[in-house]
């Protein structure tokens, strides 16, 4: 059971937190910062993993057809000119209205200069794919939860109940960016849409739009729905990075509530709290106990 202070604290959505093992959190006071690792370091191999394959090819040709359809019917309609196929496109309006072609003839035609199309696309989705992947696998990534009363949580990332759950609360002026949701599902996410590789191959969008950012963030925000327990929510920066990690450094203000697991003792809180010189006058510090009637943790503050 939590303090209505800390309840408080939990559900305001400015305030994440940070389970961690009693010597990183050695670490994180003395340096006043958090780590941020890359993708590749993380502990599920299936983090940040994305099906690039492309959707089936028929299923394309089919919606294709259906968007040309209707570039043909309506002669005024615009395409984008930075599309490369828009050229073409507009070369087979021209000879459907020159020449008299019927709207199977005009088909036959699209469906010519469809062949081309998708063999080209291929190689740019694979391009496309092959950056991306590159980018993601270099970008920062903080994970966070607010799981306070997980067992499972303080067993995995708090050394077994040996270590403590940070609570941080940003000032406005931090810049620690936007904190996004993660998703849980039993399929991997794809991030070429068919309608997208449909609209660029009719010259409706440029063909960097694609996928888009609402795509790629759902992607490498979606993870196996073992992981659902951890309730995660994740800062993530686009500097690029070689390092495993990179460091992020906080306001003292900002770190509202430690809270330490069950098997901490009170010498080693009295003596972490001695060790900091009053570096951290803000925060507050917090035990947990086991409950001795069911499975879970009572919680109060240390004094």
């Amino acid at each position: 059971m939590l303090s209505n202070e800390v309840e408080k604290l939990i559900k305001d959505p400015r305030t994440f937190g940070k389970f961690v093992t009693f010597g990183t959190l050695e670490k994180i006071l003395l340096n006043r910062s958090l780590q941020w690792s890359r993708p590749g370091t993380f502990n599920d191999p299936f983090d940040f993993q994305i099906d690039y394959s492309l959707p089936i090819e028929e299923e394309v040709r089919k919606i294709s057809r259906k968007i040309f359809e209707k570039i043909i019917i309506t002669p005024n309609q615009e395409l984008v000119r930075r599309n490369p196929a828009s050229k073409g496109l507009e070369a087979l309006r021209r000879a459907m209205y020159e020449n008299n072609l019927s709207l199977e003839e005009s088909l036959d035609l699209f469906n010519s200069y469809l062949n081309q199309s998708i063999n080209r696309m291929q190689e740019l989705v694979t391009e496309a794919s092959q950056e991306l992947a590159s980018t993601l696998a270099r970008s920062s990534i903080l994970c966070t939860t607010k799981e306070v009363n997980s067992l499972l949580m303080w067993s995995h990332y708090a050394g077994g109940h040996s270590g403590a759950f940070l609570l941080f609360k940003p000032l406005r002026e931090s810049d620690w960016g936007q904190r996004l949701r993660v998703n849980y599902s039993s399929s991997v996410p794809k991030i070429w849409k068919t309608e997208n590789l449909a609209e660029a191959l009719t010259g409706k969008i440029e063909f960097s739009f694609m996928v888009g950012r609402k795509e790629v963030l759902q992607a490498i925000l979606t993870k196996s729905l073992h992981w659902q327990y951890e309730n995660e929510e994740r800062f993530i920066k686009s500097k690029l990075t070689t390092e495993n990690h990179v460091y992020q450094n906080f306001d003292p203000r900002e770190l509202k509530e430690i809270i330490f697991g069950c098997r901490v003792s009170r010498d080693e809180v009295f003596k972490l709290k001695n060790s900091l010189e009053g570096r951290y006058v803000s925060t507050r510090l917090s035990l947990a106990r086991k409950d001795t009637t069911k499975f879970g943790l009572r919680f109060s503050e240390f004094l």
